[in-house]
């Protein structure tokens, strides 16, 4: 019956935007032809949050001793509502599995999970901080000290933290369900696509970007030239086009 309809739908349209590669496979998979489709792509305001970058750059040391984060540790930033969908408790039954004394992660956010994630954190001696629910004003300052972002849900059509985290130079793990993924992350170059629920991958994806810190600046800058064609620029361009159309 949804595909009948969604067909129909479909069909009686002039023209169709899509936000990336996997809402561009939806469309086509109910027969809506490359003549029809627009490229409307999953953006942030990346001025902005370069912008922000600029302001806390000199002031990372500052925060991370606020954060009671060491100096030296590696940075893993985990932003989004504590869910099971989302699957914190991956990334930390992955810390388990490698030497993480000398990684931190950032729990930016609420949810539902942070009891169980704090005290499996606490028995297996994994270094956490859990800052709490922290509005678009606050959360440059948690991109601006972290050293990798990590996306693994098992469903996730567009996370924009994502592209926020890729402004701040930052290599991404993120799990290959998540819509954006095969179009923000070239793996092995900005940084890695993992299987959902993957807890080995992840934990070895972690110990080689721990192990090679320099690997982290080269896959950051590669994040971040991505990141540039995924704009407002971009998206009014895109309206613009099928306008015209």
């Amino acid at each position: 019956l949804k595909r009948f309809v969604l067909r129909k739908f479909f069909n009686s349209c002039d023209a169709i935007m899509f936000s990336c590669t996997g809402n561009k496979e939806y469309l086509k998979f109910y027969a809506v032809g490359d003549n029809k489709l627009f490229s409307i792509p999953c953006a942030v305001n990346n001025e902005f949050f370069q912008m922000e970058r600029d302001k806390y750059i000199c002031e990372v040391s500052n925060i991370k001793n606020e954060l009671g984060i060491d100096k030296d540790n590696l940075v893993i930033l985990f932003s989004a509502r504590f869910t099971s969908r989302k699957r914190p408790l991956d990334l930390l039954n992955a810390l388990t599995k490698i030497d993480s004394s000398k990684i931190t992660v950032l729990f930016v956010g609420d949810g539902p999970e942070r009891k169980y994630m704090e005290e499996f954190a606490q028995e297996n001696n994994i270094n956490t901080v859990f800052t709490g629910f922290v509005n678009q004003t606050e959360i440059s300052k948690y991109y601006s000290v972290s050293d990798i972002d990590i996306v693994i849900s098992d469903y996730d059509p567009s996370p924009k933290s994502m592209n926020e985290a890729m402004n701040f130079r930052l290599p991404i793990i993120v799990s290959s369900v998540v819509g954006t993924a095969y179009d923000l992350v070239k793996d092995g170059e900005s940084g890695f696509i993992v299987k959902v629920g993957d807890i080995n991958a992840i934990a070895e994806k972690i110990n080689y970007l721990n192990q090679n810190r320099g690997k982290l600046i080269e896959m950051g800058n590669k994040s971040f030239d991505i990141v540039q064609n995924w704009s407002y620029k971009e998206d009014v361009d895109g309206i613009i086009e099928v306008l015209n159309f």
